[in-house]
């Protein structure tokens, strides 16, 4: 799944960030904070519906699915990158929320400013290594022009 979400501004200066959400349910939620040494760090979702949790300083986390063998990574490119949250569980239907925020610089009158997140269904095995190889082909390729 890819998003590349594109922003102008009839605004002579601007700060554009924008909130994306995911909604995920019953996963237990991971991070990876090093591409090259993927370890799957846990997050905690926090005690009380009011908090968030941070997910980490980059944005490649894993929703893990155990019953279904399925887990769900996701990948915000870091220059697109603020922050990412995740919400605290539903408890009457198990679903969770995680935002990401992105645009993170100012904008000017007329500049066009891209962000782009991609998101992998994937087997739960071996979720870590294969999340983190695919998220390295995906920065490695370029920002597509014509979107």
């Amino acid at each position: 799944v890819a998003l590349i979400l594109s922003l102008q501004t009839d605004l002579l200066d601007s700060q554009p960030i924008t909130t994306v959400e995911t909604l995920v349910r019953n996963a237990n939620f991971f991070h990876i904070d090093n591409l090259n040494d993927p370890r799957a760090t846990p997050v905690m979702p926090p005690a009380t519906p009011d908090n968030v949790t941070a997910i980490g300083p980059h944005s490649l986390w894993l929703a893990r699915n155990s019953t279904q063998g399925i887990t769900y990574a996701e990948l915000v490119h870091p220059a697109d990158l603020v922050a990412t949250e995740l919400d605290s569980s539903d408890t009457t239907t198990g679903w969770r929320r995680v935002r990401t925020k992105i645009f993170p610089e100012r904008l000017e009158k007329g500049v066009i400013r891209r962000a782009r997140l991609c998101g992998w269904f994937l087997p739960s095995e071996n979720d870590e290594q294969v999340a983190a190889r695919v998220a390295r082909q995906y920065l490695g390729e370029p920002l597509p022009l014509t979107t």
